[in-house]
């Protein structure tokens, strides 16, 4: 990915709140896609996600459906997400910088069992389409999600996860925060 193109969708990150692990995936970023008004598809990876969206609803409360923030805010949000959907909860329509978005926001905990295990294989359906991790390849979680990743297109069945298990451990903690 060229480095423009790169910052442009990294530049995203300082709007919202810190996240532990950023992807973009989907049609945008094949390169013969050249439909500049196609939708840009994120998924944030968090360590808290009632926390971040309580924070994210301060800052950008017209990302969510109005019936959500006035029915329950980031509480309703994660419930709805983890008890009735799959694990993550969808920001779609969102305008940014000109540009029309969505993104899905995650537990890190619930990413990696889905990456593992396929628990729920919505999360891991949507990174084996063409996908880019934002990390300057030295944090921990964007480093196991990619390894974990390039495991499950390699295979469909999760063999050799003891070593990826060393790389995993500690994801999702506060520390492997990032803005972008």
């Amino acid at each position: 990915m060229e480095n423009e193109k790169r910052a442009e969708l990294v530049s995203f990150l300082k709007a919202v709140p810190s996240v532990e692990f950023c992807c973009v995936y989907g049609s945008t970023l094949h390169p013969n896609n050249k439909d500049k008004s196609a939708m840009v598809d994120y998924i944030l990876g968090v360590s808290d996600p009632l926390q971040w969206h309580s924070q994210n609803l301060k800052m950008n409360a017209d990302h969510y459906a109005s019936w959500l923030r006035l029915l329950g805010g980031a509480k309703l949000i994660t419930q709805i997400a983890d008890e009735i959907g799959v694990g993550v909860h969808f920001n779609p329509f969102v305008t940014w910088d000109d540009k029309m978005l969505k993104y899905g926001v995650v537990g890190m905990h619930d990413l990696v069992q889905d990456m593992l295990n396929w628990e729920r294989f919505y999360l891991s359906g949507r990174l084996q389409k063409p996908c880019h991790n934002f990390s300057k390849g030295t944090r921990k979680s964007d480093l196991a999600i990619t390894l974990i990743n390039q495991q499950c297109i390699k295979s469909t069945t999760v063999r050799g996860t003891k070593d990826i298990s060393k790389v995993v451990k500690g994801v999702g903690t506060t520390k492997n925060r990032c803005h972008g």
